[in-house]
């Protein structure tokens, strides 16, 4: 369970409401499931459950008083792939602000980001959220121009961007090339290797989708009654490096009495060499912290992907 860091008022019209854009993907699902427990009232949207009809707002969008945008349709791959998924998914976004900016009560936004794409590789990890941006890749150069077009309507709300690392957890989806722990973990279920591409040695910043879920709701509790989240820029990751051949270690020792075979194949283009994040922002302006060690969070994955 989501230990979310606050307790909501639950009252007939007392709990301040809240809607999710992307409800039912992998951050949504975790997201909405921790509001409820935390008894916010929630409106979740997706692409079968559309927050706009017509140009106008569901009603459950029109009353929120936080409003997080989780949606993603492409991967950083499937981004390089097909680029249009990425534009897409900025369409989208594009519309949600004018939707929200049409209806005139200003929530507060959240935005998933990304803090691994968008950083520039000639600073030096740990990256704050003052280290130059410079994304290499198209998801990358979509999540940045999200974040600047939201930042820059504050007519419309009061933003907040979550520049998030790399996420894992239960219930992440294996197709489209999403999470390497998730297809790791998956490879060894099947007796199939993992595959390693590029440097073992590459290094990136793991943080399970409980921690940012945590954050996500602790900025609707500073919010919900008129308070805001200073600066609007925030990293959400564990703040610690582990390498590729590291992770393969624990990979080992979670899966017990498997076989764990690693299969060497060339670099990719989308692949950064080291990718982390300071996160010491988040804890002043949040009270946050991430707890899940990854090998606690792998775990609760094997139980779920192991046969």
């Amino acid at each position: 369970m989501v230990d979310t860091g606050f307790t909501s008022n639950t009252g007939s019209g007392g709990a301040t409401p809240a809607a999710v854009i992307g409800a039912t993907g992998f951050i949504g699902t975790w997201l909405m499931a921790a509001l409820a427990r935390a008894g916010v009232p929630t409106s979740g949207y997706s692409r079968a459950e559309p927050f706009a009809r017509d140009g106008r707002a569901a009603a459950g969008l029109a009353g929120a008083r936080t409003v997080f945008f989780v949606a993603q349709t492409a991967t950083i791959a499937q981004a390089e792939r097909e680029p249009w998924r990425a534009r897409a998914d900025l369409e989208t976004f594009r519309l949600l602000l004018d939707v929200v900016r049409r209806d005139g009560d200003r929530p507060t936004m959240v935005l998933a980001g990304s803090g691994g794409a968008v950083y520039g590789t000639a600073a030096e990890p740990p990256h704050a959220e003052t280290s130059p941006v410079h994304p290499a890749t198209v998801y990358g150069r979509v999540k940045l121009e999200m974040e600047r077009e939201m930042l820059s309507a504050t007519d419309a709300v009061e933003p907040v961007a979550l520049r998030i690392a790399t996420v894992y957890g239960p219930g992440q989806r294996r197709a489209g090339g999403q999470g390497v722990i998730n297809h790791w973990l998956t490879a060894v279920a099947r007796g199939e290797p993992l595959r390693i591409y590029g440097d073992p040695g590459a290094t990136r910043d793991f943080v399970h989708v409980e921690d940012v879920v945590r954050a996500m709701v602790r900025v609707h509790a500073m919010t919900a009654d008129g308070g805001r989240v200073r600066p609007p820029v925030l990293n959400i990751g564990s703040g610690r490096p582990v390498s590729l051949a590291e992770v393969v270690e624990v990979v080992r020792k979670v899966v017990t009495g498997r076989s764990v075979t690693v299969t060497r194949l060339p670099g990719r283009e989308v692949d950064r060499r080291h990718s982390w994040l300071d996160v010491r922002n988040a804890a002043d302006a949040l009270g946050w912290r991430p707890r899940i060690t990854l090998e606690e969070g792998m775990r609760t994955m094997w139980r779920q992907i192991a046969p």
